[in-house]
């Protein structure tokens, strides 16, 4: 799945979605997966392309939301306001 789809030909082809819509499909996928390392670059990656830490943080919320109603525990996840080297 992450090679044929996460950075696939189909969220690499920005004429489909933007870089951010391509990031937010991602991030979202990694989190659900409960992958702690890959979830830190990708909300780095989110926050590098200039969306606030705030909506960002939104987003995990939804996200999180999300998770826990299809089961899946969220404690321990990463967040945004841990993320470093924004800039």
């Amino acid at each position: 799945m992450e090679r044929a789809v996460i950075y696939g030909l189909f969220l690499s082809d920005h004429e489909v979605l933007s870089a951010v819509e391509t990031e937010l499909v991602t991030l979202s996928a990694i989190m659900c997966q409960g992958w702690a390392a890959p979830t830190v670059w990708h909300l780095r990656g989110l926050r590098r392309m200039g969306v606030s830490e705030r909506d960002v943080e939104l987003v995990q919320r939804a996200i999180e939301a999300v998770a826990t109603w299809a089961g899946r525990s969220v404690e321990g996840w990463p967040r945004v306001g841990d993320v470093t080297d924004v800039d």
